[in-house]
């Protein structure tokens, strides 16, 4: 068990000697920025770690922004007095809703059945757009509220490389997935060959962390709108 970031600098720093650093073929800042994309990557392909949001429902507000730590919605809840969650929405489509009825932003209920996911979880906002984050939609949404609340759960990734920092991850996983993802950004236009060899590597490597760690038999419906069983959920 090491921290990523130096623990995957160090395995690269072992594979490639001579090679990384000041006036070297490729500068620490430039590995370790591939360093964070290749555990963003692992963590969202081997959903190893699990991010929480609790949101106080509004008076007639049926949209709610969502962390950007999220890249995977797994299940919505609702709680009526904003402690005991007791009630699990079910994931649709914006289709489905103009399917229940045309209106259906102005319809209200006690409590809201559906939820739908509005862009793509985890999507890292950039300062100089300002893009606006991903939001869940809930259906009915409640009229009046007195801190009611829900509860999104599912997989994320850690937000920021100064966090990341102080993460742990355990050395094979590193060797596994994280290694084989930065050499194969590091060699892709000077040999896209091994390049190719050490993304398939990479590939292998998360579905084998995946499969030791994940049951495949978990009711994880992915992003919030499509199936997500084992048998079609392939990597991407």
């Amino acid at each position: 068990m090491s921290a990523v970031l130096s623990g995957v600098l160090a395995k690269v720093k072992y594979l490639l000697p001579d090679q990384i650093g000041a006036n070297k073929r490729w500068t620490e800042q430039t590995v370790n920025a591939y360093i964070v994309a290749a555990d963003r990557a692992v963590r969202e392909r081997c959903a190893i770690l699990q991010h929480e949001q609790e949101i106080t429902l509004q008076s007639a507000d049926h949209g709610y922004n969502l962390d950007t730590a999220f890249v995977n919605i797994d299940f919505v809840e609702f709680s009526e007095d904003g402690t005991n969650y007791d009630w699990r929405l079910k994931p649709a489509r914006m289709s489905d809703f103009d399917e229940i009825a045309p209106n259906w932003r102005d319809i209200s209920g006690s409590r809201p059945d559906l939820y739908c996911i509005i862009s793509t979880p985890g999507t890292q906002p950039l300062a100089s757009e300002d893009p606006a984050p991903a939001q869940i939609i809930i259906y009915p949404y409640v009229s009046t509220v007195s801190g009611e609340k829900i509860k999104v759960s599912g997989s994320g990734v850690i937000e920021s490389e100064a966090a990341m920092a102080s993460a742990l991850v355990a050395d094979d996983v590193q060797k596994k997935c994280h290694v084989p993802y930065v050499l194969a950004l590091l060699y892709s236009v000077a040999d896209p060959d091994k390049s190719a060899a050490k993304w398939r590597e990479f590939l292998a490597g998360v579905e084998a962390v995946h499969d030791r760690f994940i049951s495949e038999y978990m009711d994880r419906p992915s992003r919030g709108t499509r199936n997500n069983t084992r048998s079609n959920r392939r990597w991407r």
